[in-house]
């Protein structure tokens, strides 16, 4: 069904948005915490300082969570259009939701089955994966990265100057998620175009597989 995948396509660009929009909220409060890191504060500037951080990491952890289950929707359903539209899939339509949990593996199958999915979704036959894609990918495995790096300095750090290098990480991490979260929408929105423009060798394009 194309309206599923344009209805899965609208919450999942939705959800980036939202993110998206969080993550500048994290940055300036990851910017204040540094600064205050820098000067010589207060217990109670600490613990309102942590009590901050903490209420935006739990928020941006359950933004995580939902934005997730948006965008693999919507992914899966991509994925599952592929021999619709004459491509070809190197994996089951489960693999789209299942590699991005899978330790190693998820470095590069996601990337791989994008990569089926933006040669299938094309027009005049264009087949080749564009740079944002690749850029896109780059992005995530970079947050992804700095981000797990951030939680182990934080957690080992003693010092106020590893306190603050635990913060400048946590910025950076939150810079690269909200370039990542804007090129998942560039990526949403053109697959999405494509598939809806493209041709299928069973007419109208429908995703099959589970409701997930």
């Amino acid at each position: 069904m194309d309206s599923d995948l344009h209805s899965r396509a609208r919450w999942a660009l939705i959800a980036l948005a939202v993110y998206a929009v969080f993550d500048v909220v994290a940055f300036f409060s990851g910017l204040a915490e540094y600064r205050l890191l820098g000067t010589d504060y207060t217990i109670a500037q600490a613990n309102a300082n942590d009590d901050r951080q903490a209420m935006i990491g739990a928020l941006q952890f359950i933004l995580l969570i939902v934005t997730a289950v948006f965008y693999l929707r919507w992914f899966k359903c991509a994925y599952a259009n592929v021999e619709r539209l004459g491509g070809e899939r190197r994996y089951g339509t489960g693999w789209a939701v299942g590699a991005w949990f899978v330790p190693i593996l998820s470095l590069w199958r996601p990337k791989q089955i994008a990569d089926d999915i933006w040669k299938a979704s094309n027009r005049d036959g264009d087949t080749a994966v564009s740079p944002v894609v690749r850029v896109w990918w780059g992005a995530w495995l970079l947050a992804s990265v700095i981000g797990n790096m951030t939680l182990r300095f934080t957690f080992s750090a003693d010092t106020p100057d590893e306190l603050q290098g635990a913060a400048a990480a946590n910025i950076a991490a939150v810079v690269l998620e909200f370039v990542a979260a804007l090129l998942a929408i560039w990526v949403v929105r053109a697959i999405t175009t494509r598939q809806s423009s493209s041709p299928s060798r069973f007419g109208d394009v429908a995703a099959e597989g589970a409701p997930f």
